[in-house]
């Protein structure tokens, strides 16, 4: 069984403020899961992510850096414009 949880704080006006998970994530790269806890503060322009084997407690990945820089991972990547939006 695997667990993890999302949060998302909003403003009276619903814009996102805050964004919080944890828990056990399917790591393509590694081919199993894996724990990570990632922030995204709106408000303090901070993006953090780490994240660790669960067997070795060892830290695979770690990441903090100002939210307005990070660009190019994951989903923040670039994709192709379909057919659809160039009409």
């Amino acid at each position: 069984m695997r667990d993890s949880i999302k949060l998302k704080l909003k403003s009276v006006k619903g814009n996102t403020l805050k964004e919080e998970s944890s828990g056990d994530d399917f790591s393509t790269s590694q081919g199993k899961y894996m724990q990570k806890q990632r922030i995204i503060d709106h408000e303090k322009d901070l993006y953090e992510e780490v994240v660790v084997d669960p067997k070795t407690a060892k830290i695979v990945h770690s990441c903090k850096e100002p939210l307005s820089e990070h660009r190019g991972h994951g989903s923040a990547k670039k994709k192709k414009a379909s057919n659809r939006s160039r009409r």
